[in-house]
């Protein structure tokens, strides 16, 4: 049996996100000026709730009262782009299973009746005899 990986629970992210925040609001309230910047370990706390929890980054940066996209650019490089993050091990084996070449027909039967009827048929497989299934559809004028 495989063990399920220990989620943090809910609460306790959330709880750490009002805890932040009331640290962001007691900065606030208390900087030397107001354009003073945030102090780096406040932004390092804030990026570290988003990358280890379950919390967007558009939610935490909301409750902290931060532009998402200031938060994102905080981000460690390894985080920013999965794209960019180096592989742990080269590949050095890749199973390609082919796939079955797309159906041609062996046989396509394109019938229509001087009322209007279409009948067209398409077989991939072997071939049924068509010759009662063609008189039935052209007798049923």
């Amino acid at each position: 049996m495989i063990p399920m990986p220990q989620l943090p629970e809910p609460d306790n992210e959330f709880t750490h996100l009002t805890q932040l925040a009331q640290r962001f609001t007691h900065w606030r309230q208390n900087r030397p000026s107001p354009k003073a910047r945030i102090p780096q370990e406040l932004w390092d706390e804030a990026v570290s709730l988003v990358l280890d929890s379950h919390l967007s980054a558009s939610r935490v940066a909301k409750h902290l009262g931060l532009c998402t996209s200031d938060l994102k650019k905080r981000y460690p490089n390894s985080a920013a782009s999965p794209a960019t993050r180096p592989c742990t091990a080269p590949v050095s084996f890749v199973d390609v299973t082919p796939m079955p070449p797309w159906l041609t027909p062996t046989v396509e039967v394109d019938l229509k009746r001087p009322d209007g009827a279409h009948l067209h048929l398409t077989y991939h497989q072997s071939v049924p005899p068509l010759r009662e299934l063609i008189r039935t559809f052209l007798e049923r004028e």
